[in-house]
């Protein structure tokens, strides 16, 4: 679908690797290695890039954390999408270091169910790595931002030389009942974003969030991917 939809790229979760309903095997960590190569088979066979694998878990216990990043270096990706906590960050540094893997930190809404969770802040991610590891960094959601009622190309601002991808997305409102819909059809002004990572000189991967539609959503996926082109394609004319 991916590749239907233009794109070169993708970030893995943890998806069902074969279509049957009674076979429930998933692309995570501990996975055997045949189940490993049959997802870069298909990979290959569709010309498309593994470059981030999550938003996964990454708790303050190394055994687990070893998990994750033998996993995702079996995979080949260049970074693992997190929303850790404070207290695992000096270990998630150590296996950032080690294994040459980026941990790319994510963003959601603020939680009524949980009033601890703080990552919705971008003062509060900035604090997370600001002096760790370059490749300490974030995965920068424009959606949830504007859910979290955050201007994103300000935010893009704070984050500047640390955004190591960014899930890209339109929302048809601000605020916390703000739903996915197809690029340039919402509320979030897209060029100004793009312009933005322009600017900083981003070289990292943008993903394509849309969550609606789940199984017809080509030709949605596709108008975002037409988007960022056609918006590229502009600048050189």
């Amino acid at each position: 679908m991916t590749a239907k939809a233009g794109g070169r790229v993708i970030e893995l979760y943890r998806q069902k690797v074969w279509p049957e309903e009674d076979n429930d095997i998933r692309l995570v960590p501990g996975v055997s290695d045949e189940v490993l190569e049959a997802v870069k088979k298909k990979l290959a066979e569709h010309d498309i890039i593994a470059v981030n694998y999550g938003n996964i878990p990454l708790p303050n216990d190394e055994t687990e954390l070893r998990k994750v990043f033998d996993f995702a270096e079996k995979l080949g990706v260049k970074a693992v999408t997190s929303e850790p906590s404070q207290e695992a960050m000096d270990l998630i540094e150590q296996m950032v270091k080690e294994y040459g893997i980026a941990v790319a930190v994510h963003n959601h809404p603020p939680r009524p169910d949980r009033p601890n969770y703080r990552h919705w802040d971008p003062e509060f991610v900035h604090s997370l790595i600001e002096e760790r590891d370059s490749r300490v960094g974030v995965c920068a959601d424009i959606g949830h931002y504007v859910r979290s009622d955050i201007d994103p190309v300000e935010t893009l601002k704070l984050l500047e030389g640390r955004i190591v991808s960014v899930h890209f997305t339109d929302v048809d409102q601000w605020g916390a009942e703000g739903e996915d819909t197809v690029a340039g059809t919402g509320v979030i002004d897209l060029p100004a974003v793009l312009s933005e990572l322009k600017r900083q000189n981003f070289g990292g991967n943008i993903s394509i969030e849309y969550e609606n539609n789940w199984y017809e959503n080509i030709t949605d996926v596709a108008q975002f991917i037409g988007f960022v082109r056609g918006w590229e394609k502009t600048l050189n004319n």
